[in-house]
């Protein structure tokens, strides 16, 4: 078993299928559960389920409503919806105290969109604007991907490139297994049983 630790302001790169939303959703309710903040989920993928939240807020005996009205919800269903919501985020993070920004299917939109060059080009300054947007508002970041390889390479070369500005930046391949996260005062402690950091 190895442990990361994601400092506020950092960023972890989901890579996988269905079970990367499953651990934004668990990511939100923990960060929102350490801190009094709120949450911003941004959907490239169409993903965000409120019954996961609402089931797993009572089961740990939380006020599901207080819990999901600490949430702000933008849905892109294009890349150039998406790059937009990135650039209006680094002043509505901080002005709306975001504890956590989780951002599902993150690269999807940029490929099946656009032109490479051009979705390239996008997605390195979606990213940077949500870097940006977890500096400022000094809060957690987590994105996903179900991309395939195509996709995933031009992912990290935008990533790279934008994040070797001075972030730390992760990478997580993520098989089926279970990752707990636990919020802790200024860090986020993740288990990363059975996950190789690429």
């Amino acid at each position: 078993m190895s442990f990361s630790v994601l400092r506020k302001g950092d960023a972890l790169l989901l890579l996988g299928g269905n079970e990367c939303v499953q651990l934004l959703h668990s990511a939100v309710l923990s960060a929102l559960t350490a801190e009094e903040g709120n949450a911003f989920w941004i959907d490239g993928c169409n993903a965000f389920n409120p019954y996961t939240l609402v089931e797993a807020a009572e089961r740990y005996g939380m006020d599901a409503d207080g819990l999901l009205q600490r949430i702000f919800i933008a849905r892109a269903f294009t890349a150039h919806q998406l790059n937009a919501i990135a650039a209006l985020l680094p002043e509505k993070a901080v002005r709306e105290h975001a504890s956590i920004i989780a951002v599902a299917g993150v690269a999807e939109l940029f490929v099946s969109d656009v032109r490479w060059q051009e979705g390239l080009d996008m997605l390195s300054s979606t990213i940077a604007n949500l870097l940006t947007a977890a500096r400022h508002a000094h809060c957690w970041l987590l994105l996903s991907t179900e991309a395939e390889k195509a996709l995933v390479d031009m992912e990290r070369y935008a990533a790279i490139h934008t994040i070797a500005r001075g972030a730390a930046f992760s990478e997580v391949s993520v098989d089926g297994a279970d990752m707990f996260f636990t919020g802790t005062g200024r860090e986020m402690q993740a288990s990363l049983s059975d996950y190789g950091a690429i």
